[in-house]
């Protein structure tokens, strides 16, 4: 729960907030910043992932193996990225 103290600092950094265009816009470019870069992990990770079973998979003699293994990472990685457009409950 939130005590006086606690609405009182909140007052305060919004009205640094405001008097200070160049302090609010850092806060904003940050926040932007931190929103898309966890996507860019999970996009390596799952690009390497596939490439490395696809190699190993080709490597062993079953391309077909490969190829499946490789858009099934992908598949996965792109339900994870975009949920809302995988889920069944669509208003």
């Amino acid at each position: 729960m939130v005590d006086d103290d606690d609405w009182r600092v909140l007052r305060d950094v919004e009205r640094e907030l405001a008097q200070d265009a160049k302090l609010a816009r850092a806060f904003e470019q940050h926040e932007r910043a931190q929103r898309t870069q966890p996507y860019r992990r999970g996009a390596r990770i799952a690009l390497l992932s596939a490439l490395s079973v696809g190699l190993l998979l080709v490597a062993l003699g079953t391309p077909i193996g490969a190829v499946a293994a490789m858009a099934t990472s992908g598949l996965i990685w792109l339900a994870w990225r975009y949920p809302d457009s995988t889920s069944w409950d669509q208003r």
